[in-house]
């Protein structure tokens, strides 16, 4: 993708933003450079590095302290769990980039249509005079026809005004963000379109208040290349999702992913070491 020049930022949501409220200046100017910084890269994307960070942020003498601070503004990346991005930030990075490829492919349609047009006036035979004439006599009696009688598609068409319901338009608004994040993970794996409706926006809208409006996007996307077998079964549903909020959201950040075989495996860990201090009690037992 093009590197765009700038990136969107939103005083509000920055002045509202508790981290941010908690931050020391030099903490905001850190965060600053490292949103900077990762904006600039190919894939919206900062080294999980310690020092690095710490000279991004131009805070290597301070950052025991601000690292700590700073550090709970990222989050693993979707592509690649051994660097770091902003959930947000990454969120408008995708959305400029889509916006880059839908102006790409209309300026080579744009073109193309121009191209085809063009050879088409230069292969053309002029009409004869009369024939025009004939053509602009028809057009000027169809034209008198259409004043005299009215088209009654317009007329109904004025008249069926659908109104869509409050409560699902409500839905659409708190989840159009974590909807696009959502959609474009799904269409990648499934090569289909989602199926939206108001179950799914009531999921999403609850999702934005369980883990946060930054984080939501970030994890509605991620969660489509969970492998677990219910989200696999299900196809991965947005049900599912809400249900698994909190957990999907603490694998995300520790860049691993729980499977069902993985928690059976230490389901039968536990049950062995179990099994392990009665068998040590009892000969205790019997000893004494």
């Amino acid at each position: 993708m093009e590197r765009a020049p700038w990136f969107p930022f939103y005083n509000s949501d920055w002045l509202a933003s508790e981290k941010v409220s908690l931050m020391s200046t030099a903490e905001v100017g850190g965060y600053t450079f490292l949103l900077c910084h990762l904006w600039n890269s190919p894939d919206c994307s900062l080294p999980n590095d310690p020092r690095t960070l710490a000279q991004l942020a131009r805070l290597p003498e301070s950052w025991e302290v601000a690292g700590r601070i700073l550090r709970t503004c990222f989050i693993p990346h979707p592509k690649d769990a051994e660097r770091l991005t902003n959930a947000r930030l990454y969120f408008e990075w995708k959305k400029m980039k889509k916006r880059q490829a839908d102006a790409r492919k209309a300026g080579l349609s744009s073109g193309r249509s121009r191209h085809y047009a063009s050879n088409s006036r230069s292969t053309s035979v002029e009409p004869s005079l009369n024939s025009s004439q004939s053509q602009s006599q028809s057009e000027s009696e169809s034209y008198s026809e259409s004043l005299k009688t009215p088209n009654p598609d317009k007329k109904q068409k004025e008249k069926i005004k659908i109104p869509a319901p409050s409560g699902l338009a409500r839905g659409i608004r708190l989840s159009v963000p974590v909807w696009t994040a959502y959609r474009e993970a799904y269409l990648e794996r499934y090569k289909v379109e989602p199926v939206r409706n108001a179950r799914v926006n009531s999921c999403l809208s609850s999702l934005i208040q369980r883990v946060g409006v930054d984080a939501a996007p970030v994890l509605a996307a991620w969660y489509l290349t969970h492998n677990e077998f219910q989200y696999v079964k299900a196809q991965h549903a947005t049900t599912l999702l809400l249900r698994d909020a909190e957990g999907l959201m603490t694998q995300m950040q520790r860049g691993s992913k729980v499977t069902r075989q993985e928690a059976q495996q230490a389901e039968a860990g536990d049950a062995i070491r179990e099994q392990v201090k009665r068998v040590t009690a009892l000969l205790k037992g019997e000893q004494s």
